[in-house]
């Protein structure tokens, strides 16, 4: 019964993750504009930064890899609070509601599949970004582990915005609020301190740095970022199940 489960669990997630990929070929045109917006932005602040004379050889690769950090994070929790936003107005939170484990179930399938697109698609435009600037990469064997409390700290990230857009249904701009003040406050750790490993995703953006640049994994900063990212999910999931309970009590689950 249990791989019976596990089975049916990593075959939604899959299909999730297939349907993203149905949807960048359906929507190429739109897909293709959002690469070219990540290239030029990122080009844009290396430009900003070089007045300063900061994004000159090794400054260059740490400016890349915490805009990759701020990317997974932003885009991560951006695809989570779009998704519930478009399906309270569209009625298909109704229909997941519905579905095999209910809606909190499916939400979570959702968003890892969502998730697995996000990293899919941040590591092409990493990939484009550092051939275009010249920016070497040195990936250890223990990235995936290191960039998981970054994951697992945006998904929780996520699924709070997401409780947002559960009850007031449109908070597009918010977001726009939202990402306009994490990206000077990821930035921020360009030049990381000890005194910063307890703030939000600094872990994480940390380790994401050093797994690109061939370093030792840090067991310390390992152990505190896997504790931090479980947390922000822990309290990411109880806020959307929170808010789904006083929505359905308040009868608000859909558009109206």
């Amino acid at each position: 019964m249990v791989m019976l489960v596990t089975a049916e669990m990593l075959w939604q997630i899959l299909a999730e993750f297939r349907l993203n990929l149905v949807m960048a070929r359906r929507y190429w045109f739109n897909h293709v504009s959002s690469f070219v917006i990540d290239v030029l932005f990122f080009y844009a602040l290396v430009v900003s930064v070089e007045r300063l004379g900061v994004a000159t050889g090794p400054n260059l690769a740490a400016l890349l890899l915490t805009y990759m950090a701020f990317q997974v994070i932003a885009e991560i929790s951006m695809f989570f609070a779009f998704n519930l936003s478009d399906g309270a107005k569209t009625g298909v939170l109704e229909h997941l509601a519905l579905a095999r484990g209910g809606l909190l179930r499916q939400i979570l399938f959702r968003a890892l599949g969502d998730t697995a697109y996000m990293l899919f698609r941040q590591v092409f435009v990493l990939l484009l970004l550092a051939l275009g600037l010249g920016v070497g990469l040195r990936a250890t064997p223990w990235l995936p582990l290191g960039l998981l409390p970054l994951v697992l700290a945006s998904m929780g990230f996520g699924l709070a915005i997401g409780a947002l857009a559960l009850y007031f249904k449109e908070i597009t701009a918010f977001f726009s609020i939202l990402r306009f003040l994490l990206l000077p406050y990821v930035l921020s750790m360009l030049r990381f301190e000890p005194c910063m490993v307890h703030l939000p995703f600094a872990p994480g953006v940390q380790l994401l740095r050093l797994g690109l640049t061939g370093e030792p994994l840090p067991l310390d900063l390992m152990g505190l970022a896997l504790l931090q990212g479980l947390l922000f999910l822990a309290l990411g999931f109880g806020a959307l199940a929170w808010v789904y309970r006083l929505v359905r009590h308040k009868g608000i689950l859909g558009r109206y």
